[in-house]
C-alpha cells in the first residue's frame, strides 16, 4: 500500500513500486517473507556495496547500494499492504537507514578524500534537510503512519501545506538522494583516489 499517491511521490521512489515492488509484494508474502528480513536484506546489501567501494570496485557497489533501496522500498509496502506494521519494524527500518548512509559518507571521508570536497559535504547537508522535509511531508499526507514514531520530528519540517509542498521535495525524496548518493561517489570514485586501507 502506498503513502502518496503516484504523483505526489519521488519519481524513482515510484518506478520501483510500480515495477519491482508491487509486482512482488504478494509473491513474498505467500512465501512468508516477513518486513523486517526484507529490512535486513536491504542493510545487508548497502554493506556489501560498500565493502566493494573500500575494495576500489565501483560496479558492483552501485549495483548493492541500489538493491538496498528496493528493500528499503519494499519492506515498507510489504508492511502497509499485509498490516504487518510495527513500532520494531518502524525504528529497525529507520535506523537502518542511518547506519547505511553513515557508513557510506564515512568511507567516503576515509578513502575517497570527501573531507576536501567542501561544495560535495555542503550539498548533502542541503540535500539531507529538503529530504527530511519530503519526509516529514509525507508522513503529514500518510494515513499510514500508525507506528511511526520516529518521523514525528521530520512533520514539523513540513510547514504550511504539505499537499502543496510536496509537489517541490518530491524531487528530494529518498530515491533521489540515493541517485545523488551514487552520483557523488562516482566522483569521488573517479577524480580521488583510494587514500587508504
Amino acid at each position: 500500500m502506498r503513502k502518496l499517491t503516484r504523483e505526489q511521490n519521488n519519481f524513482i521512489d515510484d518506478s520501483i513500486l510500480t515495477y519491482i515492488v508491487e509486482p512482488l509484494t504478494h509473491r513474498a508474502y505467500k512465501y512468508g517473507i516477513k518486513p523486517n528480513q526484507l529490512t535486513y536484506m536491504g542493510l545487508v546489501s548497502a554493506f556489501i556495496g560498500i565493502y566493494y567501494l573500500t575494495e576500489h570496485q565501483l560496479l558492483p557497489f552501485i549495483v548493492f547500494f541500489s538493491l538496498s533501496h528496493v528493500f528499503d522500498t519494499w519492506d515498507g509496502h510489504l508492511a502497509r499492504t499485509y498490516k504487518l506494521t510495527s513500532t520494531f519494524g518502524e525504528y529497525f527500518d529507520h535506523i537502518s537507514d542511518t547506519v547505511k548512509t553513515v557508513a557510506l559518507f564515512y568511507v567516503l571521508w576515509i578513502y575517497y578524500n570527501l573531507k576536501n570536497n567542501k561544495l560535495i559535504i555542503i550539498g548533502t547537508i542541503l540535500f539531507l534537510v529538503l529530504l527530511q522535509t519530503f519526509v516529514g511531508c509525507q508522513e503529514r499526507i500518510s494515513k499510514h503512519n500508525k507506528h511511526n514514531t520516529t518521523l514525528s520530528l521530520q512533520t514539523l519540517l513540513c510547514y504550511k501545506t504539505p499537499v502543496e509542498n510536496i509537489k517541490i521535495l518530491k524531487y528530494f525524496g529518498p530515491g533521489s538522494f540515493i541517485l545523488f548518493c551514487l552520483v557523488i561517489t562516482t566522483y569521488l570514485f573517479y577524480f580521488h583516489p583510494l587514500e587508504s586501507g
